[in-house]
């Protein structure tokens, strides 16, 4: 029928640190991330986004990183201005 289902998966990871790299806010977690997740959300038990993930430190084990959500905001990258794409066919 060209129906695609979606599943989401969730990852468990410990906040462990905040930092600043370059000016920008980073939230350093455990959970895994692989290629191709940048982008995703970095939420709480409660849904609240807080971060973007963003990259993972080759070395070391589950050492990832988000832009911390209020600083993404801050920078810009979200405009509430931009027009938002409509579903197809609408």
């Amino acid at each position: 029928s060209g129906v695609t289902s979606l599943i989401w998966r969730f990852s468990n990871g410990i906040i462990s640190r905040l930092r600043k790299i370059d000016g920008v806010r980073y939230i350093q977690i455990s959970a895994p991330t692989s290629p191709g997740n940048s982008g995703g959300p970095v939420i709480l038990g409660d849904g609240t986004v807080i971060g973007i993930a963003t990259m993972g430190a080759k070395v070391g084990q589950n050492l990832n990183f988000a832009i911390a959500a209020v600083g993404a905001i801050a920078a810009g990258f979200f405009d509430p201005a931009r027009p938002k794409a409509s579903p197809k066919g609408q």
